[in-house]
């Protein structure tokens, strides 16, 4: 199957600053796959560069890169000038960044979870540091917990403490929000995605 990429780079500081919408021109590829092949990615916070998308480890075994797939990377929420709300934002952008290097939605045949690579100071066996960053991931200004995606949260809180208690080295943490169970046994008997 032929590997497309398309990117939607979009700057919503650029869209207000100055109206207008930066897409490559490689954005406008076209392929024949039916759109419910195409994996969505939307990053919100990403440290580690484009590549480490394509090496995202899916539960079928294979990586987005080796599927069609869509990055859209959310920047510029940190924007205008002197507006205590943007310095709300920029802080809980920051914290985002301090606790994962990556944040982003996956959406794969319709099934939606927000992946996350946290540091490795949220891996460690501290539990104050593991509530910051859930904190700092569900914080409004950050825009995480406000997306129309953002479901069932005890059950969303109860799939990460899981991955913080018994999978911590998993290299990226999937929280699914259509998943309702928030037993913490019942997390664990299905490896923190029941």
């Amino acid at each position: 199957m032929k590997k497309v990429k398309k990117f939607v780079i979009g700057t919503l500081a650029a869209l207000m600053l100055f109206g207008g919408l930066s897409i490559p021109s490689n954005a406008m590829e076209q392929n024949n796959s039916d759109e419910s092949d195409i994996i969505i990615v939307e990053v919100v916070v990403n440290q580690l560069g484009p590549e480490y998308i394509e090496n995202i480890l899916l539960d079928d075994g294979t990586r987005i890169g080796d599927h069609d797939f869509i990055v859209i990377e959310e920047r510029g929420r940190i924007g205008a000038r002197s507006q205590p709300q943007v310095i709300h934002i920029h802080n809980a952008i920051r914290a985002l960044n301090s606790n994962f290097d990556f944040v982003g939605w996956i959406t794969r045949g319709g099934v939606v979870s927000i992946s996350l690579d946290p540091v490795q100071a949220v891996r460690s066996n501290n539990r104050a540091r593991a509530n910051t960053a859930w904190d700092a991931l569900r914080n409004p200004l950050a825009g995480i917990s406000t997306d129309s995606r953002w479901r069932n949260e005890s059950a969303l809180r109860a799939q990460y403490f899981c991955h913080w208690e018994i999978a911590r080295n998993k290299s990226r943490w999937n929280l699914e929000p259509h998943r309702t169970a928030t037993s913490a046994i019942v997390n664990a008997a299905f490896l923190c995605n029941p």
